[in-house]
């Protein structure tokens, strides 16, 4: 997902525009101080920032200044309740890509990110270095599948492996090897969205179609049209959309909730699962006949413990990769250090080496990486915050709940690390945190 920040002193406007933004295309930061924001820009990198220019301490104009100054590439989109000539040419002096004024239409808002994030939120340009890693046979055969698969901009592909193996990495690359490389790709993770709110965000919806539906709003798939859907996790979709899905697939059209138009497409889906949808189907869990509509090509990725060949080469990847990021000098790994990464079952697959890196050359000090520190479930620091006689009615949710806050006071409110240790995404994380209601500014300050 691209990130954005949301710069404005009024809560009613950052709820608003939160919540007519498709959370599954953007990772949202607000602030209600720009000072706030500012401070936070090389630790987030946000890749566009929706700015109010009145504002107490820091104004929108001293924030664009301070922007300039630091060289921060960043598009900046004003919302402003101002609507003067002078107020707007200023801004794009300073640095300003648009100016847009209050209230405004939300799907003219949409359009207008859009047009400064083309959907680059989810678009792979052809050869913009989407990296595939390896050197055992496995990896190769997986580079010949995309390459045939590649050459169809139409064909359904199915891309099966546990999780942590790269099935969006391998998602990305197919599109951005196809003829719909200069359009968008859209993704969305089935798991990790609520089964209400899906359908939504898949279709779209017209204006009064629910309460709440002030607006009308496009569906991921309509945003996606001319270029390619991803359906990650598609075996935790609830069956009855799966019905709808397969009608999409079918016919290539879609109808917003609560419209009347049928809306053409023209994409190409691509589908991803970590789980046995052989076994889904015998429990009546997933439609056999969307099964055989979305398997029309198959890729299947071997978990790390078996192409211990790649071992190697990721971890000098990855640690190429944070050395530049953390602007450090590690030389490399030692023999022990090889050696037990090679013996290691790596159950989180290529995630979890990649984690390992981060946490090394983040915390390291000396030239060479000695020793493979891993941090399972049962030895983290939040283990410890579990009691150690767990109530026998106490719910899986409530224990989720009180692991992740552990987590979190343990790395002082730091969601990267946190995501890390807990061995999930950060956008995983934020879904929790804000179902759970976890108040993770109280944990940064040591009040709970």
């Amino acid at each position: 997902m691209r990130k954005i920040f949301i710069i404005d002193d009024e809560p009613q406007i950052i709820a608003s525009i939160e919540q007519n933004l498709p959370s599954t295309i953007y990772d949202i930061n607000s602030y209600n101080n720009a000072q706030t924001a500012f401070r936070q820009i090389g630790e987030c990198r946000p890749e566009l920032i929706l700015l109010d220019l009145i504002m107490p301490e820091m104004n929108g104009f001293q924030f664009l200044e301070s922007l300039k100054a630091q060289k921060h590439n960043i598009p900046v989109i004003i919302i402003s309740g101002e609507n003067k000539i002078d107020s707007a040419v200023k801004a794009m002096k300073l640095g300003a890509v648009d100016f847009i004024t209050k209230p405004f239409d939300f799907e003219k808002l949409n359009d207008t990110i859009n047009q400064y994030l083309p959907i680059k939120s989810h678009q792979s340009p052809r050869n913009t270095g989407v990296s595939i890693i390896g050197d055992s046979e496995a990896f190769f055969q997986i580079q010949n599948q995309i390459a045939i698969i590649s050459r169809s901009p139409d064909t359904t592909v199915l891309i099966c492996g546990e999780t942590g193996t790269g099935k969006e990495l391998v998602a990305r690359k197919i599109h951005e090897q196809s003829e719909r490389s200069k359009e968008a790709f859209i993704e969305i993770n089935c798991s990790a969205i609520q089964e209400t709110l899906l359908e939504s965000e898949l279709f779209g919806h017209e204006k009064g179609a629910f309460t709440g539906a002030g607006v009308t709003k496009k569906g991921l798939l309509e945003i996606a049209h001319k270029g390619t859907f991803f359906l990650d996790e598609i075996g935790d979709m609830p069956t009855i959309l799966q019905a709808k899905l397969l009608k999409v697939l079918e016919q290539k059209k879609i109808r917003r909730l609560g419209g009347l138009k049928e809306i053409e497409l023209d994409l190409r889906f691509l589908c991803a699962t970590s789980r046995d949808l052989f076994q889904l189907m015998k429990e009546n869990k997933f439609r056999q006949d969307l099964y055989y509509r979305i398997s029309v090509a198959t890729i299947t990725l071997a978990p790390l413990r078996e192409r211990k060949q790649d071992i190697e080469v990721l971890a000098k990847y990855f640690l190429k990769l944070y050395n530049e990021k953390f602007h450090k000098n590690i030389k490399g790994f030692s023999r022990h250090c090889l050696k037990s990464m090679a013996e290691y079952n790596w159950p989180g697959n290529v995630r979890e080496l990649k984690n390992f890196v981060e946490r090394e050359v983040l915390f390291q000090n000396a030239d060479i990486i000695s020793e493979l520190t891993i941090i399972t479930p049962s030895e983290s620091p939040a283990k410890k915050g579990l009691p150690k006689n767990i109530p026998g009615k106490i719910t899986l949710d409530q224990l989720e709940k009180d692991f992740i806050i552990d987590t979190l006071k343990e790395t002082n409110g730091n969601q990267v690390q946190a995501a890390n240790i807990l061995n999930i995404t950060r956008s995983q994380l934020k879904h929790r945190i804000k179902r759970y209601n976890i108040d993770v500014e109280s944990l940064k300050n040591g009040q709970i």
